[in-house]
């Protein structure tokens, strides 16, 4: 899936997932929103970049799926502190068996046949 929208590049020139914030409810969307889902205000969201570390907060191995996709594989939420959001999205691991709710995760910007895409990582397995 191109997600090239929600990618941008940071003032240090690193990819980052890009979300929005109500400064009026302090509020974070990702993926963003055109609108605040609070107060209904356009006027006081801005764009933001996501921290690229997280806690991985739930997972799950997929076995069975549409045909175009490689099973198994692992999807999961990863929580971002810093930003207080919520990322989903398919977890690269050579080792599923070694995930943990609660350990360190990062997001890590890819390239597809598609366009941009992302994954999520075990914070220093990102080879």
């Amino acid at each position: 899936m191109n997600i090239s929208y929600l990618v941008g590049m940071d003032e240090r020139g690193r990819q980052r997932l890009k979300a929005n914030a109500c400064t009026h409810c302090d509020i974070t969307f990702f993926p963003r929103r055109d609108i605040c889902t609070n107060c209904f205000s356009e006027e006081f969201l801005q764009d933001q970049f996501l921290a690229e570390e997280g806690i991985l907060h739930a997972f799950t191995t997929v076995y069975r799926s549409l045909p175009q996709f490689k099973t198994p594989y692992v999807i999961g939420y990863v929580d971002i502190p810093a930003n207080n959001v919520r990322v989903f999205g398919q977890i690269e691991t050579s080792s599923p068996e070694d995930l943990k709710v609660g350990m360190p995760m990062k997001i890590e910007i890819i390239e597809t046949d598609e366009g941009k895409g992302y994954k999520l990582k075990i914070k220093g397995d990102l080879n």
